[in-house]
């Protein structure tokens, strides 16, 4: 009975911290919220420190939506502007919803800010196989 109790417990626990990507495009609400709450675990802010959109951990559920050389931001969803920039500067395209941001996919290569190791490491990759895409 312990072993149920406690891989229930565990589960319950483990869920709660997974993002809830059951959602759509409308705003769930107008005012900010941390990333936290909707279970997505912010990096820092994209593309400057003073920007709504935040660089995110990937979550488990989208890891194979993620494929090298790009990583995840997420906008809060009634950002409409930020989101758009996101799209038409960086080339972003938009994967899932959790319940208060919208998730975006940047590839490295469009992205208006990537912090030098990165960038360093794309192009490394690209020397190493020049037929290489991430596409």
């Amino acid at each position: 009975m312990r072993p149920t109790l406690c891989a229930l417990l565990f589960a319950a626990l483990t869920g709660a911290c997974s993002p809830d990507l059951d959602h759509n495009a409308a705003p769930t609400i107008f005012t900010y919220t941390e990333t936290g709450i909707s279970g997505l675990r912010e990096i820092r802010p994209y593309p400057t420190s003073d920007d709504v959109c935040q660089e995110i951990h990937t979550p488990k559920e989208l890891k194979s939506e993620v494929a090298a050389p790009s990583f995840l931001i997420a906008c809060p969803k009634h950002e409409k502007g930020a989101i758009e920039d996101r799209q038409s500067i960086d080339g972003a395209k938009v994967i899932a919803h959790a319940k208060h941001w919208t998730i975006l996919k940047i590839d490295y290569k469009n992205a208006a800010r990537v912090i030098p190791a990165r960038r360093l490491l794309f192009r490394c990759c690209e020397m190493l196989s020049p037929a290489w895409s991430p596409e």
